[in-house]
């Protein structure tokens, strides 16, 4: 009977031993964040800009140690500028790797396909490049470092009017979101209290190529320029063909035209396009100097805006789980304090719908180069 008891008690002791060691096994050392975004497709570009910034403050997270002891892992997945890419990728994300947290979308489309998936499931997402105005409510869990399209109109149309002295202007929209959005709130602003006029409006779609029909209607409405709400892809392309149809109107373009695409299409051509852009990389504060100086380092080129608006979703994410671990209830009520935060992109505060703002410079392209107007 003795023996048979210290055979039990050893049975217990063991199996004690192995639920540890496998509950051991179980903790995480590791702490993922989903990324969604553009990894290839007309976006791909951007998508790059995007892991060029989350990799360096990846890497700088990691290197001090990770979050509480815990290496931060990154989960790429690519939404190929696609909503509906967009929802696959962010619901494998969520029940397959059981991510809490998302940094994601340039198309604004994608993010408003996800919102409610993140509302209902309480995951925080963090945009770095979307713009349409909607996204303000799209939910408590949604924020993004980078501004709406609401901020940047009124800059830009003051400007054209006022500084450039045109009063008519022909626009040209990609059919997003994003594109509609500022679109009416153009013509709303540069109609409205400005008092200037758009003679003609045209749309296009993600993956067109071909913009000479559209080009052919807009300029014999005789605008003195052409504003064209899209992507550097879509910029390039157009301003392109354009020139190539002998059409010698100036072209503005939205922010999202900063980007090596509009230089490898147009080449010269794209010289003397004016556009907003909600950051300044030729800013003397110091942290945005850092980072700059960091980018080119690791790089061999100076960072764009959506590589900093990526670094700084991280950075400040993982601020968040040093407090809260990975309680989304706990970093959501983290972000929203979060203000006049020193970043790459420069100082950032979320406001009550998890917007930021930024002050917005005007620029253009010369001599191969995006350069403050």
């Amino acid at each position: 009977m003795k023996k048979l008891w210290i055979i039990i008690i050893v049975a217990i002791v063991i199996i004690g031993v192995v639920f540890i060691a496998t509950q051991t096994k179980k903790e995480p050392g590791e702490i993922k964040i989903g990324v969604l975004g553009p990894l290839t497709g007309v976006r791909a570009m951007g998508g790059t800009y995007m892991r060029n910034g989350l990799e360096l403050a990846l890497e700088e997270i990691n290197s001090k140690g990770g979050i509480r002891g815990k290496q931060i892992k990154l989960i790429y997945e690519d939404d190929k500028y696609e909503p509906s890419v967009a929802v696959s990728g962010f619901r494998k994300l969520v029940e397959v790797d059981g991510v809490k947290m998302v940094i994601g979308f340039q198309n604004s489309s994608c993010l408003l396909a996800v919102a409610p998936i993140a509302e209902q499931q309480r995951i925080i997402v963090i945009g770095y490049g979307t713009q349409a105005s909607k996204i303000s409510d799209a939910g408590d869990y949604i924020f993004r470092t980078q501004v709406s399209s609401i901020e940047e109109i009124p800059v830009t149309s003051e400007f054209i009017k006022n500084k450039l002295d045109i009063s008519k202007i022909a626009v040209l929209y990609l059919n997003t979101d994003y594109g509609v959005e500022y679109k009416d709130a153009l013509k709303s602003t540069f109609e409205g209290s400005l008092q200037g006029k758009i003679v003609a409006i045209d749309s296009f779609e993600v993956e067109t190529t071909d913009y000479r029909t559209q080009l052919g209607k807009t300029i014999q409405q005789n605008p003195q320029a052409i504003f064209i709400i899209g992507a550097s892809k879509h910029v390039g392309m157009i301003v392109k063909q354009a020139k190539e149809l002998g059409i010698k109107t100036g072209f503005i373009a939205s922010s999202p035209v900063e980007g090596e695409d509009v230089l490898t299409i147009a080449g010269p051509l794209a010289d003397d396009i004016i556009y907003p852009y909600p950051y300044d990389v030729e800013s003397e504060d110091k942290d945005q100097e850092a980072f700059r100086e960091k980018y080119k380092v690791r790089y061999g080129m100076l960072p764009e805006m959506l590589a900093a608006n990526a670094y700084d979703a991280l950075k400040i994410l993982t601020q968040s789980i040093e407090k809260c671990e990975q309680n989304t209830e706990c970093i959501k009520e983290f972000l929203y304090k979060v203000k006049g935060y020193h970043g790459a992109s420069g100082l950032l505060s979320f406001d009550n719908k998890g917007d930021v703002q930024k002050p917005i410079i005007i620029k253009k392209i010369e001599n191969g180069k995006f350069i403050r107007y």
